[in-house]
């Protein structure tokens, strides 16, 4: 499983696509070092040009290809159980944090001399369909957030609160605002994020990757609340055999289905990984 902070503060913009990531033109990470083991109280860091990623080995492979865990063949024991801290900057200016992962790429096959194919297999996963009342999110309005610049460089910073519905209209950067923490729960929220992203952040509470089958085209204003996993599942979450969380009730009350099933995917296949080579 794909796990997340507790806390997530960093606004996540929209990547190009999902799920596997292509590397941004012309930006790489130009000074690297690399630690064995975790910064206590540090999950990842992001300022300017400069990144501290803070994670198993697999988590980090993961979110740089932009897979779930499951989706990673291969991987000898060490990438999970051992921890790293990578410290890294960049010259050129990082477009968003998405792509600050997407630059791991190169690292991990410069260091980690990473080698790899991708292959498609028919894997165990959750396909996700809407409701037949069809999707309940509301539906972004046209120039309600601002969008990144496809070609590079972040969004001008907003103007007002980054919060849905509270700023002027497009003072809000278009994207999610990753996970939040109240005192009931969890908290997912942002504006103008197409299903793919809205279950691209889902999928960390998953044990599986999710399957997009909804067919939307649409971009969402999206706030959905839900239950910790240690807490007791409402009445209207999936049989407990299926090993669904507890977003899986809060997605249907939005009229997003998630369900067990088989489905060809993209997966990579790792042939060859070892421990990093010296700073």
């Amino acid at each position: 499983m794909k796990l997340l902070p507790a806390i997530v503060t960093a606004v996540f913009l929209l990547p190009a696509a999902l799920p596997q990531r292509a590397m941004p033109r012309d930006n790489r990470y130009d000074v690297v070092s690399i630690k064995s083991g975790s910064v206590p109280g540090v999950y990842n860091s992001f300022q300017g040009s400069q990144t501290t990623f803070n994670s198993s080995l697999k988590s980090l492979l993961a979110n740089a290809f932009g897979v779930h865990e499951q989706d990673l063949i291969g991987l000898p024991k060490w990438a999970e159980a051992e921890h790293f801290t990578i410290v890294a900057k960049a010259t050129s200016p990082v477009r968003d944090n998405l792509d600050r992962y997407t630059m791991l790429q190169s690292v991990f096959q410069e260091r980690f001399a990473l080698k790899y194919h991708p292959e498609k297999r028919a894997i165990p996963v959750y396909l996700v369909t809407a409701a037949p009342g069809g999707i309940r999110l509301p539906v972004t309005a046209p120039g309600s957030c601002v969008a990144p610049d496809p070609a590079g460089g972040p969004p001008p910073p907003p103007k007002g609160p980054r919060v849905p519905g509270s700023g002027e209209p497009g003072s809000e950067a278009c994207g999610l605002q990753g996970i939040g923490v109240g005192p009931d729960g969890l908290r997912l929220q942002g504006k103008g994020a197409p299903m793919s992203y809205v279950l691209f952040q889902a999928e960390h509470y998953f044990d599986r990757r999710l399957v997009d089958k909804t067919g939307s085209d649409k971009k969402y204003d999206v706030d959905i609340s839900f239950l910790r996993n240690s807490q007791p599942a409402p009445a209207e979450a999936a049989e407990p055999s299926s090993g669904l969380p507890t977003i899986t009730a809060a997605l249907k009350k939005v009229g997003i289905l998630v369900a067990p099933g088989n489905d060809p995917v993209d997966v990579i296949v790792i042939d060859h990984i070892e421990r990093p080579s010296a700073n």
